[in-house]
């Protein structure tokens, strides 16, 4: 699709979306998903793994990526100037990947994540998650931080030159369906948003 919005749903099999000028939404899917657009937001909503090595990317240059739900346990979410937001669990022995250049990254998950971590940051870090084994460096502008959380049973990776970094731990979910369009709303300390799913 050169330009214009792309919306997929219920797709089994695996997707490649990709647009030049518009946003990209995936939602109740599985298998394979890579979602590219140059200046649009990407969401992806309730996706699911179908086989080991099944895996969810996303990249955009000007816009968001925002990730909820997500199944898959490969997982790579980039944006040059928007933020990354991903909402949900983390699996045991996945991995997971975020970066944006200037952009800043959200993680609102389970006080039980598991996992290992590096961090590349030239804002701030902050974690409502007790975080062990820290390993801090400032180079320049930026700082590395790695750590654990939990027992340490995936692996996790940051990366925003000129954003922050922020964990905050996922305490309820509501969900409301009116009509042909689902709105999915989270709430946890210091901020919530909201997602519409509108064909």
């Amino acid at each position: 699709n050169s330009g214009g919005n792309i919306f997929l749903n219920r797709v089994s099999n695996g997707a490649k979306a990709q647009t030049y000028r518009g946003n990209v939404t995936i939602k109740d899917s599985g298998g394979k998903m890579t979602m590219v657009t140059t200046s649009g937001d990407i969401v992806a909503y309730k996706t699911e793994s179908n086989e080991i090595g099944d895996f969810l990317k996303a990249r955009s240059q000007g816009g968001s990526v925002t990730l909820q739900s997500i199944g898959q346990r490969d997982v790579e979410a980039s944006s040059v100037s928007g933020s990354i937001n991903y909402v949900g669990n983390i699996a045991n022995y996945g991995k997971y990947s975020f970066g944006s250049s200037y952009g800043t990254i959200r993680l609102a998950v389970s006080e039980n994540t598991s996992c290992r971590f590096t961090a590349s940051y030239g804002g701030g870090f902050s974690s409502e998650l007790p975080i062990q084994d820290i390993r801090k460096e400032r180079i320049g502008s930026t700082t590395s931080l790695s750590g654990r959380i939990g027992e340490g049973s995936c692996n996790l990776s940051f990366k925003t030159f000129g954003g922050s970094i922020v964990i905050k731990k996922l305490l309820s979910e509501k969900m409301e369906i009116a009509g042909d369009t689902a709105l999915r709303e989270y709430r946890f300390p210091g901020f919530k948003f909201n997602l519409q799913f509108t064909q």
